[in-house]
């Protein structure tokens, strides 16, 4: 899934474009859940990653403070655990 998001504090000026690969445990009953909350899973993740500063994202540990925080959200809209890793295959600030 491609996210494009603008970076909090930049007017509008700066964006984020990050793309993840999600691995979960529970096989075809994890990806109809997955398919179930599309839009929900969508929203947290674009709501999550606007309120990032150019700070926050240049920080060294950046990406898996928001893999952490993105891993807990998914799994509190799913109702379970069942996320077990998020994977960015691109994260590019412009």
């Amino acid at each position: 899934n491609k996210l494009l998001v603008n970076v909090s504090g930049t007017m509008g000026a700066r964006y984020l474009l990050a793309s993840l690969s999600i691995a979960g445990t529970g096989g075809e009953a994890f990806k109809q859940k997955m398919e179930a909350h599309e839009a929900q899973l969508k929203d947290f993740a674009c709501g999550s990653l606007a309120t990032k500063t150019i700070a926050d994202l240049e920080k060294p540990n950046s990406r898996n403070l928001i893999r952490t925080e993105l891993i807990t959200g998914f799994n509190n809209i799913l109702g379970d655990s069942l996320i077990q890793e998020i994977y960015f295959t691109e994260f590019a600030i412009q």
